[in-house]
């Protein structure tokens, strides 16, 4: 197939398709050709190197010799041709002209060159061995070149200083951040006049030898791609030493494959790997997201995600993808079985559990104590039992959270005997217990109207060294207001305001449920109603519990006559807003006014 075009001169041009190219080529096309089908013959590639005798002027003597040369590609190479057949006339004057290249090559230098003449440029001849001056000029003239960064962060900025390349610079001397480079980053040994007036300095430029560009790249290799700086330009600061060369044929190794000059892989490149690393692997403990190491983390990670929000249903998808992955263990089921019991679906925790056992997963005593915790917020104290007796029989040692929830499941009920019995076990077992033990012990006590024994907890409670919170207080003066010894709760009041807790609505609804009637004692009026007054007085504001005490201890329609008298909106304790010092401000005037004169009038 033919295909005819007119060519910049106005000519006729005929392309061959089948052939690719025909006699008819333009000359600078035959020339380019020529020299691709030069270069994929044998003769070439088989050459003795070095040859002094380049593609170029091998394909220019081929076009001398042979003017109607024809060729076509035959696969990945181009080959001559004469009609059907390739040419042996033109692969043979090839072979020649090699040949006599090589033998005028090695009488005019008998040692042969490293230098592959592959095409010709005009250099510089190459530098004598010279004196250490001569070396000291030489490396001044090395090409410097000016670096300009998309941006210069301060992680990127430190790295660069703290480099070795930055090292090796002020070890010679050099100033790295001097006042006139404004930020930039100097490691070559330059001063203000050295830089030319056009060129400007900023922080996000870096002032390096051309051969040391690569290094800056290497340093930056630490940083993610997101925090890596992007180099906008490396333009040149200077050329080398202004001395004049005589101008020499310089050979360089590159070669022309497609109308592209290839030049040779700098030494700085390394060699491609089968697998391809990035920077966030450089980071310890860096997981490929698309593994499937990661793919578990990620539903681990929102299972304990949904245990903290008690998202139930969540943490059984997760559990789903977790066992798609073959990754269910027994910390899983514990995760499940714990959450069961913050949500207070015990039968589906002792599911799990039971899943648990049949997937030949053993507990754990953190297992058993979920268990156990469940039960207790169910008020089932038989399957409490029975999980703690199966926790002995399968070996494993209670621990003594495991103690602590069984005080708990009796201790929420008021069971006080039993509870009294595992806390002397835990006791006589471990040294030391922790507060909230003695918290559930105390509280235990308070609801069955117990002062001395919530004494000797709190007394116990600080001899073993814990730190004596207002709970602790509470707990005791909860105690003797359920007993309706007001004198005792006065008391402990006084001791906890000495500790530094000031009394707070709490602490008065404590005295105000002393002041409540007893069988066989009335309310005490009379002082359920100074207590009132001196907690308004103080601007204390009343909440539900406080008004409910205050109906207890003076009667519901008194109660509401006081409150009336000192402004005291009681619909308004059920309100959020109403502790706000802001909407209590009356009230406390009153109570005061009205203490002070009931005082003068006691007075006189």
């Amino acid at each position: 197939m033919a295909i005819e075009f007119e060519d910049t001169t106005g000519q006729m041009r005929t392309l061959n398709a089948k052939n690719f190219f025909t006699e008819k080529t333009p000359a600078d096309n035959a020339l380019k050709h020529v020299m691709n089908a030069v270069r994929d013959s044998p003769e070439w590639k088989g050459r003795e190197k070095p040859c002094g005798l380049s593609v170029e002027a091998l394909a220019r003597r081929v076009l001398e010799v042979f003017p109607q040369v024809e060729y076509r590609r035959e696969g990945d190479v181009k080959v001559f041709v004469c009609g059907k057949r390739r040419s042996i006339e033109v692969y043979t004057f090839i072979e020649e002209e090699l040949r006599s290249s090589l033998e005028r090559e090695t009488s005019a230098h008998p040692e042969p060159s490293d230098a592959v003449p592959v095409c010709s440029m005009r250099m510089p001849p190459p530098i004598p061995v010279c004196d250490d001056r001569a070396i000291s000029e030489l490396q001044q003239a090395r090409l410097v070149r000016v670096l300009a960064f998309s941006r210069m962060p301060k992680e990127v900025h430190e790295a660069l200083v703290s480099s070795e390349l930055a090292e090796e610079a002020r070890a010679g001397g050099v100033d790295t951040a001097p006042e006139w480079a404004r930020g930039a980053k100097i490691f070559v040994p330059l001063a203000a006049e050295d830089v030319p007036e056009d060129t400007v300095l900023r922080h996000w430029h870096v002032l390096v030898y051309d051969d040391d560009v690569p290094r800056v790249h290497q340093t930056l290799q630490m940083f993610r791609c997101k925090q890596r700086p992007t180099l906008k330009s490396a333009h040149a600061l200077h050329s080398s030493v202004d001395v004049e060369h005589e101008e020499v044929d310089v050979a360089l190794d590159c070669v022309v494959e497609n109308t592209f000059v290839c030049m040779p892989e700098p030494d700085y490149l390394t060699l491609r790997s089968k697998y391809t690393y990035s920077c966030n692997d450089a980071i310890q403990g860096h997981i490929n997201p698309r593994s499937k190491e990661h793919v578990v983390q990620h539903h681990y990670f929102k299972l304990k995600a949904c245990r903290k929000r008690r998202d139930l249903h969540g943490a059984v998808q997760c559990y789903s993808s977790l066992r798609a992955c073959g990754a269910v263990d027994k910390y899983i089921f514990t995760i499940l079985i714990d959450l069961c019991g913050k949500v207070g679906e015990y039968e589906q925790a002792e599911t799990w559990a039971h899943k648990m056992f049949d997937d030949g997963f053993k507990p754990d005593a953190v297992t058993f104590n979920c268990l156990i915790g469940c039960c207790a917020k169910a008020g089932n104290v038989v399957k409490a039992n029975e999980w703690f007796d199966s926790m002995l029989e399968q070996g494993v040692e209670p621990e003594y959270p495991t103690y602590k929830c069984m005080i708990l499941v009796y201790a929420a009920h008021g069971h006080l005997d039993q509870a009294i019995t595992w806390y002397g076990r835990a006791v006589s077992r471990f040294c030391k217990l922790d507060t909230k033990t003695f918290m559930m012990m105390m509280n235990l006590y308070a609801g069955k109207a117990l002062p001395e024994k919530a004494e000797e907890c709190f007394e116990d409670m600080k001899r073993r060294s814990h730190e004596v919170t207002r709970e602790a207080f509470q707990g005791v003066i909860s105690a003797y207001a359920n007993a309706r010894d007001l004198a005792g709760a006065k008391h402990w009041c006084r001791l906890a305001n000495e500790a530094g807790f000031a009394p707070k609505v709490l602490e008065y609804t404590r005295l105000l449920t002393a002041c409540g009637p007893k069988p066989g004692q009335p309310a005490d009026s009379d002082q359920g109603r100074e207590i009132f007054l001196r907690q308004v007085a103080k601007g204390i504001a009343p909440d539900r519990d406080n008004l409910d005490a205050l109906d207890d201890a003076l009667g519901r329609w008194p109660a509401r006559r006081l409150c009336e008298e000192l402004h005291i909106q009681t619909r308004a304790a059920r309100l959020e807003w109403w502790p706000d010092a802001r909407h209590f401000m009356k009230p406390p005037r009153l109570a005061g006014e009205i203490l002070g004169t009931e005082s003068d009038s006691g007075v006189a």
